[in-house]
């Protein structure tokens, strides 16, 4: 071997001492540089793929609030139910008011089958085709179960009038 390298050279060590000492710390603090740079980057993309999970939750729990929201306008507008239930003028354009929200609603946060649907029952009003709402709602409930986790339904949309089941109750229809 070279003898310069054996010869004491700096503070009494050969440079074969000093390279067999420092060596491995060396190898140490570029070993945790570069696992410092490597791991803040996939800290980094781990952080983005977090926020974009996060931010698909989110919206996805918008979407959900907002069609409940609106199955509980158009439920509570329902053509054939405010027939039926004989309102002022006043408070039937409140929930007609409600009944075109939560058409606006299901346009904006329904699926394609959803839309379509409402577009049915836009054309059904301009007088071009008929159109069943129990349709809509049936689609609407489906849509929801489905957003909620919940398993699929067969039972039709009705609605009840509680004026009847409590007269029943208390025996005033006789």
């Amino acid at each position: 071997m070279i003898e310069w390298l054996n010869e004491p050279r700096f503070l009494g060590f050969s440079i074969a001492q000093l390279w067999i000492f420092l060596s491995p710390i060396l190898a140490a603090f570029f070993g945790a540089v570069l696992v410092h740079i490597l791991g803040g980057r996939r800290s980094l993309a781990d952080h983005k793929l977090t926020l974009d999970y996060e931010s698909e939750v989110a919206a996805r729990q918008v979407r959900r609030e907002k069609l409940l929201q609106a199955y509980e306008w158009i439920d509570n507008a329902e053509p054939s139910r405010l027939d039926f239930l004989k309102l002022d003028p006043d408070e039937r354009f409140e929930r007609t008011k409600l009944f075109a929200k939560g058409m606006a609603l299901v346009k904006l946060f329904g699926s394609e089958a959803l839309c379509s649907k409402v577009d049915e029952y836009i054309e059904m009003l301009n007088g071009s085709r008929d159109f069943n709402f129990d349709d809509l709602m049936n689609a609407l409930r489906d849509e929801l179960r489905h957003r909620y986790g919940l398993e699929p339904t067969k039972s039709k949309y009705k609605w009840v009038d509680f004026r009847k089941v409590t007269m029943r109750e208390s025996g005033e229809d006789k």
